[in-house]
């Protein structure tokens, strides 16, 4: 709302705000001293000829009122206005991402201390509806628009996009905050050194000892700092289909039959259902057919971050199928099993 109650001469926000019979609302600071012959309007959008005064100055008191209740529109973790606010149980509110950031470092309301309900639950509450009526959207910039110098967090084993998992809550964990107002989300970015590459992780629910991400984006670190890698669509489905298949027919193999050591007794419906139940429904899109295979898939930390460092589709799905005829070989050396042809 402040953006919109400002001088119509000097453009800063209204004080002792003057609404001429032009329609145009001033500062009175701003109002030129007026003579009996003649008034130039300080307005340049202004075409009227003549102004009509009275024989004094008064203030616009609706504008008047309306400046003093913005005044009670501001977050109660600082001194801007309400973005998307939402009100805890204790009564004071908040922008949605300042609770959030607050939730992290502590977990109780700034104002009175009484304590805050969960990450997940202030991720997903409604806005206070009646305030966010009376505040102007404010349009936010797309996340991470430009190259970033921000620090990073760095574990020893890659994250994937798509990829769900629990960590323990890093000590510079608000050091490394990435704040998207556009999805009222926080956001860390996640290297396994020394790759230069690595995943913009969101974060899903916090509590003291850990935290809850979900992989989103991959990004590299260049000269200039955090550079986003905008995905390219899925075309290859030839590939993605093979791979699709080898994973359905895992899931038709007996529970007991092992195709190498890594994923013994884990094949069979009860292993996809349970591989599901953690990163959801097998995709059919290549794009994230191709994450939630490498997650799936009994493969080596190294061989993730090499995958994760490949920018082209198609040879992130032909570095897949490379896996899956590995692994049929350990199948062939192992015990007879029967594979989908892939």
């Amino acid at each position: 709302m402040n953006t919109s109650l400002v001088c119509s001469a000097c453009q800063n926000v209204l004080s002792n705000p003057i609404t001429l019979s032009c329609g145009y609302t001033l500062c009175q600071e701003c109002l030129p001293i007026t003579t009996d012959d003649s008034f130039v309007c300080p307005v340049t959008e202004c075409e009227q000829e003549r102004h009509l005064f009275g024989p004094s100055l008064h203030q616009d008191q609706l504008i008047t009122q309306l400046l003093q209740n913005t005044h009670t529109l501001i977050c109660s973790a600082g001194d801007h206005t309400l973005d998307q606010p939402v009100t805890n149980h204790c009564g004071h509110t908040f922008c949605r991402l300042c609770l959030l950031e607050r939730k992290i470092q502590n977990s109780s309301c700034l104002v009175c201390q009484m304590r805050l309900p969960s990450y997940n639950f202030i991720q997903n509450q409604p806005d206070n509806h009646l305030l966010q009526s009376l505040l102007t959207p404010i349009e936010h910039e797309p996340l991470l628009s430009q190259t970033t110098q921000i620090p990073t967090l760095l574990l020893d084993f890659c994250i994937l996009p798509t990829q769900r998992l629990r960590l323990p809550t890093p000590q510079n964990l608000a050091q490394t905050l990435i704040t998207d107002p556009s999805t009222q989300s926080l956001y860390l970015p996640v290297l396994c050194s020394p790759s230069t590459t690595g995943t913009l992780v969101k974060i899903t629910n916090c509590e003291s000892q850990w935290i809850e991400v979900l992989g989103v984006q991959r990004f590299t670190m260049t000269e200039e700092g955090l550079r986003l890698i905008v995905e390219e669509d899925g075309t290859d489905n030839r590939v993605a289909d093979r791979i699709h298949d080898f994973i359905q027919g895992l899931a038709q193999c007996a529970p007991s039959t092992s195709f190498c050591n890594a994923a013994a007794g884990l094949l069979g419906p009860v292993w996809l259902n349970s591989v599901q139940d953690l990163h959801g429904p097998l995709p059919k899109d290549p794009v994230n057919l191709c994450w939630w295979a490498a997650i799936v898939l009994p493969v080596g930390n190294a061989e993730r971050v090499s995958l994760l460092e490949i920018e082209c589709l198609k040879d992130r799905l032909a570095l897949i199928l490379n896996w899956i005829e590995e692994l049929q070989v350990q199948s062939d050396q192992n015990k007879p099993m029967e594979f989908v042809q892939v």
